[in-house]
């Protein structure tokens, strides 16, 4: 007997298999929390009663990738299978993975019809805008998310772009480096 549903609605971002599979919470959450007061009313944080979840993430159901096997019930939200205030809590910062998918989830939507050469070019408009305000913090923010909707248009999947990252970061750090003339940096050979 299946257990689960199957949603054919939204893919796995870390694999990229469809469909997932979801179900109510089994590990007998209020709907994705704990009252901290009634697990151990003598050593909670008052100021932390009410916690998420650690099987659902807080929000009442289990998601999961048949194929790559992922907890996704954190992703659930920028799925688009949840929309309400409980996800919202803007004191939490959001890991870089949770971004890379909020922007390509934005830009598939907003920009369908954008090819991947369309997202290289407006991510080297966004330097030059960067160039002339090198000290804006937005500027940095238009660039990493064309990098990364570039990236996924590239085919190249956000645990691929990590592990690129680490590599040639290795390959950097054994490097050695000359200044140049215009004071950027070149690595010798």
């Amino acid at each position: 007997m299946i257990d689960y549903e199957i949603n054919n609605d939204v893919e796995c971002p870390y694999c990229f298999h469809s469909p997932l599979h979801n179900r109510g919470c089994t590990n007998l959450c209020d709907n994705g929390f704990f009252d901290a007061i009634e697990i151990d009313p003598i050593n909670h944080n008052r100021r932390e009663s009410i916690i998420p979840c650690q099987e659902c993430k807080g929000t009442g159901t289990e998601w999961w990738c048949p194929q790559c096997g992922a907890n996704l019930s954190d992703k659930l939200k920028e799925c688009g299978f949840a929309d309400d205030e409980k996800f919202t809590d803007s004191t939490e910062q959001p890991t870089m993975y949770d971004l890379y998918t909020r922007v390509v989830s934005f830009s598939q939507k907003t920009f369908a019809d954008a090819t991947l050469l369309d997202h290289v070019l407006k991510l080297d408009k966004e330097v030059k805008e960067l160039k002339n305000k090198p000290t804006d913090v937005m500027e940095y923010a238009d660039c990493l998310m064309c990098l990364f909707t570039s990236a996924y248009g590239a085919n190249i999947s956000y645990p691929d772009l990590i592990r690129a990252v680490s590599e040639k970061l290795a390959i950097n750090e054994k490097r050695k480096w000359v200044k140049l003339e215009d004071g950027t940096y070149q690595h010798k050979g």
